[in-house]
């Protein structure tokens, strides 16, 4: 199976309905869901417009409303590498763009990822909507089985369409029996011409004959024409010869006189040119050589001056170090005043440190002071440690003071609600009570309900009793009438009669003491009803009222006690907390006391306050440091000052031998102006030095610049063949001479090829005879003219052959037919090519047909016949192709059925089952996501669950996108569901 490919997301900038909407699909199933003209259609036009682009009328179309703007972008995944593919209607002319890992990738790698995917191959396999059925249905019956056939085979109905274009087309072109066929009325007229034709055969020998002595006159002429122009060239040729006479003799003259002069052929061509530089560069050199020396004999005078002057040659030290003694000097001083002014700041801060403590330390005291950082810490933790523990003695106390007064509350409360409740005996009391009272509401509602059963008895009683007041009058009356009757007919005589009779007497006496006795017994059920005793329904609420207040009490009791459990458990931990601190704080007054007897000065302060004093005391203790540090430094700088003041006065002597200064100030400012003097003057020694050596250098420089030329100028010489300047000039009026016979030879020359061109070079090595060229020349004039009148006649002749073929022509009867055979035979031959390029697609589609069925088509089948089962609950287990290319199916009975017998319903099944086949044969290759919009809208309830039971299997190794405005089907889906809400 090929890479798996899924889209990411949907960035729909601007496409239709949508703008500026982001949709973030997931793997698997994604199905949107929303009304109808709620975007789907859109979503699934946005994909093919940013991978494939759509047509003028249809990015129109989708061209959105809001900002007038078309395009968007789509993320995919492949094989865990990103890929954007961007369009923009105004961007990059419309044209596609992609990034792989955000950076742009060309269109190679672009086609490489979509292994030869494209819009048609998308929409025929990968996508599918419900008009892909209603265009199917809109087939004839007998046509639905081919078509199934080609979509098996190419994923789409157009094979279909084209085959019967083709054969529509063909037809429409020729048919062997046909008459109608545009190629078969156009081979009879061709016939019938033939026919004509044959007929107009004897004038067309006549016509043969004159045709085959025009064609010779033709070839004579022609042979004429190529003679003439040989003889014109021959002429021409000639005359340009006659015509370049005097450049011709010229050129030879000058190579006779170049040869002369061949003994200067190897002098240098740019001897001259070199010769003149060469003699330049040496006069330049001359001049620079002479500029130097002179240069060199000033600076070399005035270096000895100044070091007349100068008195640095006597110094003990050098113009830095000197430098550098004036500046330690300067500074010397200068710190010397710092350092007593920072002396006085230190000894004022360390006064006022003490007298702020109100102590009266030396600084050596101060400085010999223990204050680490332990011990700032100690006094830090110290006076924490003692203002916490004081605190936190002064609220456990609060706390323990409040818990015994919530303790004394809760005590009360709970004497008031025992002197509320009931005593144990009274509750029991109030309990036996209770039940007794329920048992009689049990008894009342047992009665309620027999009372209800006698209502209906009595009412049933009461229907009785008209019954029997009606039966104690009418089964005497029967019986005797029946007595009567049985007399009338049968005489009152016999014995029989008077059975029946006395039969009848009993029976009437025996049913009257029956309803007699059933009335007796429901009046005394009624009266038994009416003397029942009622119980007092007050008294039952009264108890129960009772009884939940005492329960209601208890519990209230229940959580004081608890109350008071958990109140005195805390006081317990406030009062071990408060003794622990207590301890704490005896044990902290002996730290105090050590801390006093090491720092005896800490007695006169309070224990707040000992951080403070800390802090002051390490600033007294570093003001004490400086200080001392301080005076130190002064004694330092006062010794190096001593020194410094030494050697001023030793260089100063060498300037001012009769003169002495005491003054540090004086003695400094006078030597550093003698530093600076000093200091011009050797720069000036140094820079002067300096030129002469470099001058020198120049010198050696300028040596070894003009020693090349020198070299080349031998050189020269030697290519010259001469020994000396003299004998060199004039070799180079001899070679000059050569040299301008040589531009006059190329002139002529030029002048020469303009006129013969690439055969100059021929011409010029003969030798010619020119009075014999003239005599020549005149000869072929006058033969050239002879073949010109033989040309003229010969054309005259032409033309009357012409003519009297014209005339055989122009009879209206061999000319025409010619011309109109010769238009028919056009039309049948376009004809015939078109007929023809029609039955080879045709044999091309039938071959490739042949070979999709034989190679790809039977794994295809094969899924389609496994979707095709499952989608039909097995009804349909088997499909087969027929000769004629149709379709097939067999039902589980065994039956085998044409497409034209099946079901709309399951005709459908099948295509969707062969969509799938399809879907699965091209996914191995490249598994892009598969797209349904709207697609089984005319489906039942049972198909579409079916259908949807198929692509949740499919999404599990296929991203699927789903779209619907159906919403129970969101029922039969899992994986991501997106609502589309666009209006």
């Amino acid at each position: 199976m090929g890479e798996k490919m899924r889209i990411k997301e949907l960035d729909l900038v601007s496409f239709g309905k949508w703008n500026q909407k982001k949709l973030h699909l997931t793997n698997g199933l994604n199905t949107f869901y929303g009304p109808n003209e709620s975007g789907k259609s859109t979503l699934r036009m946005f994909l093919t417009y940013v991978f494939f682009g759509l047509k003028a009328d249809e990015r129109e179309r989708y061209r959105s409303k809001l900002d007038g703007q078309l395009g968007g972008r789509v993320v995919l995944e492949e094989d865990g590498e990103e890929w954007t593919f961007e369009r923009f209607s105004h961007k990059q002319n419309g044209h596609r763009v992609v990034y792989k890992q955000g950076e742009v990738s060309n269109e190679d790698r672009v086609k490489q990822l979509l292994k030869g995917l494209d819009r048609f191959l998308l929409e025929s396999i990968f996508s599918f909507q419900d008009r892909d059925l209603q265009t199917i249905r809109q087939y004839q019956t007998d046509d639905i089985g081919k078509l199934l056939f080609n979509i098996g085979l190419t994923g789409s109905e157009r094979i279909s369409e084209l085959e019967s274009k083709l054969d529509n087309h063909s037809d429409d072109l020729f048919k062997k029996q046909g008459k109608k066929p545009e190629l078969n009325q156009k081979l009879t007229e061709l016939k019938q011409l033939d026919t004509r034709i044959s007929e107009a055969n004897e004038r067309e020998h006549e016509h043969h004959t004159l045709y085959q002595e025009v064609t010779g006159l033709e070839k004579q002429i022609e042979q004429l024409k190529v003679d003439e122009q040989q003889l014109l060239q021959d002429i021409r040729h000639h005359e340009k010869l006659l015509q370049s006479k005097s450049s011709i003799v010229n050129y030879q003259l000058l190579q006779n006189k170049i040869q002369k002069l061949k003994f200067v052929y190897n002098f240098p061509r740019d001897g001259r040119k070199r010769f003149e530089e060469l003699m330049e560069k040496r006069q330049s050199f001359d001049k620079e050589h002479n500029v130097l020396t002179s240069t060199i004999q000033n600076l070399e005078n005035q270096l000895t001056d100044l070091k007349t002057k100068s008195q640095y040659e006597n110094w003990s030290i050098n113009l830095t170090e000197c430098k550098e003694l004036l500046n330690r000097v300067q500074r010397a001083q200068s710190n010397v005043e710092k350092l007593k002014k920072e002396q006085q700041q230190l000894t004022f801060e360390f006064n006022k440190i003490q007298d702020d403590l109100g102590l009266t330390f030396e600084a050596e005291e101060m400085k010999e002071l223990s204050l680490g950082h332990y011990t700032k810490e100690t006094w830090r933790r110290i006076a924490n440690q003692w203002e916490d523990l004081q605190s936190k003695v002064s609220s456990l106390n609060k706390q323990y003071r409040a818990k015994q007064e919530e303790l004394n509350q809760e005590e009360q409360q709970k004497e008031e609600l025992q002197q509320q409740m009931l005593s144990e005996t009274e509750e029991e009391k109030l309990q036996e009570r209770l039940d007794d009272l329920r048992l009689s509401e049990q008894k009342e509602l047992l009665k309620e309900q027999f009372r209800d059963q006698l209502r209906h008895q009595q009412n049933s009683l009461s229907h009785v009793k008209q019954f029997f007041n009606m039966a104690k009058v009418g089964i005497p009356v029967t019986l005797i009438l029946a007595f009567i009757i049985n007399g009338v007919f049968n005489g009152f005589t016999s014995g029989v009669s008077y059975g029946l009779g006395a039969f009848g007497l009993i029976v009437s006496i025996i049913s009257i003491m029956l309803i007699q006795k059933q009335q007796q017994k429901l009046n005394n059920m009624s009266h038994g009803q009416e003397e029942a005793n009622s119980y007092d329904e007050q008294q039952l609420m009264t108890v129960k009222q009772k009884l939940n207040k005492q329960k209601q009490d208890q519990n209230k009791l229940d959580e004081i006690v608890k109350r008071i459990y958990v109140i005195e458990s805390n006081r317990s931990d406030i009062k071990t907390d408060l003794d622990h601190t207590k301890e704490q704080l005896s044990e902290l007054e002996k730290q105090i006391d050590q801390e006093i007897e090491k720092f005896p000065f800490l007695s006169q302060y309070e224990l707040y306050f000992w951080p403070n004093v800390h802090e002051q005391l390490l600033q007294g203790k570093s003001v004490s440091e400086q200080l001392i540090q301080k005076e130190i430094e002064l004694d330092s700088q006062k010794e190096i000052l001593h020194h410094d003041e030494q050697q001023l006065k030793e260089l100063y002597t060498l300037y001012e031998p009769n003169t002495s200064s005491d003054q540090l100030d004086i003695l400094s400012n006078v030597m550093q102006d003698r530093l600076e003097q000093e200091e011009k003057w050797q720069r000036e020694i140094e820079q002067k030095q300096q030129w002469i050596e470099d001058y020198h250098q120049e010198l050696k420089q300028i040596k070894a610049a003009q020693e090349p030329y020198e070299q080349s100028l031998n050189q020269l010489y030697r290519q010259a063949s001469v020994d000396n300047e003299n004998e060199f000039r004039r070799q180079l009026q001899h070679y000059e001479e050569y040299l301008n016979l040589n531009e006059q030879l190329d002139q002529t020359y030029q002048l020469i090829y303009e006129i013969f061109q690439e055969k100059t070079d021929q011409i010029l090595k003969k030798s010619y005879d020119w009075d014999e060229l003239e005599a020549w020349l005149s000869d072929k004039q006058n033969q050239q003219s002879t073949t010109e009148q033989t040309l003229e006649n010969h054309r005259q002749k032409l033309s009357e052959k012409r003519a009297q073929i014209k005339n055989l022509e122009e009879d209206g009867i061999l000319s025409d037919l010619v011309h109109e055979r010769s238009q028919l035979e056009e039309e049948i031959y376009e004809l015939a090519k078109k007929w023809a390029v029609s039955k080879t697609a045709q044999g091309f589609i039938r071959d490739t047909k042949y070979r999709y069925q034989n190679v790809y088509l039977p794994d295809i089948m094969e899924q389609t016949k496994k979707y095709f089962d499952k989608l039909t609950d097995g009804h349909y287990q088997n499909l087969s192709f027929t000769q004629d290319e149709t379709i097939l199916v067999q039902h589980v009975n065994g039956d085998w059925f044409n497409l034209n017998q099946l079901s709309e319903g399951t005709a459908d099944q099948l295509y969707i089952s062969l969509r799938f086949a399809l879907n699965d044969s091209l996914k191995r290759l490249i598994n892009v996501p598969f797209i349904l919009d709207d697609a089984f809208v005319h489906f039942d309830e049972n198909r579409k669950e079916q259908v949807l039971d198929q692509l949740r299997r499919l999404s599990h190794d296929q991203q699927m996108l789903y779209f619907t405005c159906y919403e129970k089907d969101l029922e039969h889906l899992e994986g991501e569901m997106l609502q589309l809400n666009v209006s």
